[in-house]
């Protein structure tokens, strides 16, 4: 590094290389703290745990079903996320505001967000070799469980 600055001193640009040097320091410290912080969110946190259970499993069935339980919540708050920001909500104050608008746009909402949990509930099935039915008997017992 040193052999490096003195030629790029003796060439005029020691400030591009101190830069540079700060620029790479500074990224690498940034991934650092990233890889540490891990997950952030309480449900990513849940999903990221039940599935490293899932990844590393004690043999239990239990484990398992928690872990695809968490990845359903996680797919529907993920849907209903994705579909706020699809399909905005009309508020009374805005351009163009009618009731008939707020209500077709509250539908599309729902559509959107029911069309965008099917899709994630089918990639949990096919992801975990399921049919529907095992699905909501895990969904299920998941709730009564209060997982």
């Amino acid at each position: 590094m040193r052999i490096i600055m003195r030629w790029l001193s003796r060439q005029g640009k020691l400030l591009a290389a101190e830069v540079a040097a700060g620029a790479v320091i500074a990224f690498l410290l940034v991934a650092y703290i990233n890889h540490l912080n891990g997950p952030t969110s309480e449900v990513q946190q849940a999903v990221y745990q039940a599935r490293n259970q899932a990844a590393n499993p004690p043999d239990s069935r239990e484990a398992r079903e928690r872990a695809i339980y968490l990845e359903l919540l996680s797919a529907h708050k993920r849907a209903a996320d994705e579909a706020r920001q699809k399909v905005p909500d009309l508020s009374p104050g805005s351009p163009g505001y009618t009731r008939l608008k707020a209500q077709r746009q509250a539908q599309r909402q729902v559509e959107t967000e029911a069309n965008l949990e099917g899709q994630y509930r089918a990639s949990i099935m096919a992801e975990h070799h399921l049919t529907p039915e095992e699905l909501r008997a895990i969904e299920d017992r998941g709730r009564a469980a209060g997982w």
